[in-house]
């Protein structure tokens, strides 16, 4: 049965087939390091452009061997899914003793269209959720006789969580008072100060290597998407958490509201724990203002703890026909957002973009090695050219992401220096998103808007007077429009007027 899960999860993210292009920017960073240029964006230029440490270490080996990256991400994210999978369902049966609760948790996890793309997404998503998946459950399974030993390998767990992506961190205090509050004295005390500390340690570690390597304790990402906390930003983030919701019609807050219906809020449910990290979460994701990626990315995590909740209810109801009408309902309920509707459809425009994007980096590699590319989505062009890339909204360079002038807009998408930019005198510029398109129109290409960054460099008068709008011809006799600085020469791009 269990096989048969992880194979429809499988077949659930074959039917989205999606990599994202900020997987790209991670996957650049691995290249570069197997070339010998060290952990970096552009060789010569120390910026920490990606918070997924390690994530990036686990994809070196696939690309020492000489693995594509975009393979080897799916090949991971498809084995700590299942693994996610299996450690639900193994302690649901040993620690729930309910087999139809085990089966109903992983199986409301696989219907997940959350959970199924980011298998085959190529970011760090399904590390971070088997690694909080095994804090938490092995957290539940401390007991009053547990040794030291236990609460060490529990810091080690969360500090692996810390650095493959940096807010896990935060779940080392609720984890930690579960604790304390299961025995509370002296030896329990210092075992949660040793997990503490151990966890804490990792990411301490990792600081101070970045601090010493590319002379910054924080990841660049943190500049370029870190707002103040403001009306506009919590109004985004209620948002994109009701998105969330009504994408899988509710069915998350009605596991919640099942769960502690069924436990009648006993304090010694299990399910504490687990509901505490999601609130933690859902307090953190409202403060940054929410997370625009594909199919809710950010609570991929979050998927096995509404697993474990739904497990303990089910066990708690006792009637096992009763438990299996409940999970079908939420299966019923969750499915059809991965078939049907904006977030679908959403997805498969934005893929149509991504493909573009392929054949734009492909054609970019034939330019000579010195070319400057100035561009928004800079994963796939860069990894595709092996071009030094400009990334006008600030997550590969340092002064973009530091830039003032940010207001509320499109997340991880506020950063912009538009003089900056030309400043820097790139050889080609790619406004909104690299694209190939089967016919040019070039007034509309011409006078289009697009992110802050586009707009921002429209209004400086050295733009419309240093470059010119060419269409660069693509191997599948497409074109791909960008804008080409006076005096550059790129061979075989089309020069139009500007008439439709």
């Amino acid at each position: 049965m269990l096989i048969g899960i992880c194979l429809l999860a499988l077949a659930h993210a074959a039917w989205f087939n999606h990599t994202a292009d900020d997987a790209f920017i991670s996957f650049r960073y691995v290249d570069n390091w197997v070339r010998g240029y060290g952990l970096v964006f552009n060789p010569g230029e120390r910026v920490m452009g990606y918070s997924n440490f390690l994530w990036v270490v686990l994809l070196y080996p696939f690309a020492l061997i000489g693995v594509p990256l975009d393979t080897a991400g799916r090949v991971l994210g498809t084995l700590l899914a299942w693994a996610t999978l299996i450690r639900i369902y193994v302690f649901a049966r040993e620690e729930v003793t309910s087999r139809i609760a085990a089966i109903a948790a992983v199986v409301i996890l696989a219907s997940s269209g959350s959970f199924a793309l980011w298998m085959y997404g190529g970011l760090e998503c399904h590390l971070l959720a088997l690694l909080i998946t095994i804090g938490v459950t092995g957290a539940l399974q401390i007991t009053n006789d547990s040794p030291r030993s236990r609460f060490i390998w529990l810091g080690v767990v969360f500090g692996l969580a810390s650095i493959s992506h940096p807010e896990p961190i935060m779940y080392v205090a609720p984890t930690a008072a579960w604790l304390w509050l299961h025995k509370r004295d002296r030896t329990r005390f210092v075992d949660v100060a040793i997990f503490g500390g151990v966890a804490a340690s990792f990411l301490a570690t990792l600081s101070l290597s970045a601090w010493l390597y590319y002379d910054d304790p924080l990841p660049n990402t943190y500049y370029a998407k870190a707002l103040p906390l403001s009306e506009a930003v919590l109004s985004r983030g209620v948002r994109m958490t009701r998105k969330f919701l009504e994408d899988y019609r509710w069915v998350p807050a009605g596991v919640i509201a099942v769960w502690f219906v069924a436990v009648r809020g006993s304090l010694r449910a299990r399910g504490w724990l687990p509901l505490a990290l999601i609130v933690t979460f859902i307090v953190f994701f409202l403060s940054i203002g929410g997370d625009m990626l594909q199919y809710h990315r950010m609570w991929v995590p979050m998927l096995p703890m509404f697993a474990l909740l739904l497990a303990e209810a089910i066990s708690a109801i006792c009637r096992p026909a009763f438990g299996v009408a409940l999970a079908a309902l939420a299966v019923v309920l969750t499915l059809p957002n991965s078939f049907s509707g904006r977030s679908l459809e959403s997805l498969r425009k934005g893929d149509g973009f991504l493909e573009g994007a392929h054949r734009v980096g492909e054609r970019l590699a034939k330019l000579p090695d010195a070319t400057l590319v100035a561009a928004n989505n800079v994963g796939i062009i860069g990894y595709e050219s092996h071009l030094r890339i400009l990334d006008m909204m600030g997550l590969t360079d340092a002064h973009i992401a530091r830039a003032s002038g940010k207001t509320v807009g499109i997340a991880g998408h506020e950063s912009h220096d538009g003089a900056y930019v030309l400043d820097r005198k790139p050889d080609i510029i790619i406004l909104g998103m690299p694209r190939a398109v089967t016919k040019p129109k070039p007034a509309w290409d011409a006078g289009r808007q697009g992110y802050p960054s586009d707009m921002d460099l429209r209004r400086d008068p050295r733009f419309a007077q240093e470059y010119e709008l060419r269409y660069l011809d693509l191997a599948d006799g497409s074109w791909s429009p960008v804008f080409v600085r006076r005096g550059f020469v790129v061979s075989g791009a089309w020069e139009p007027g500007l008439e439709q």
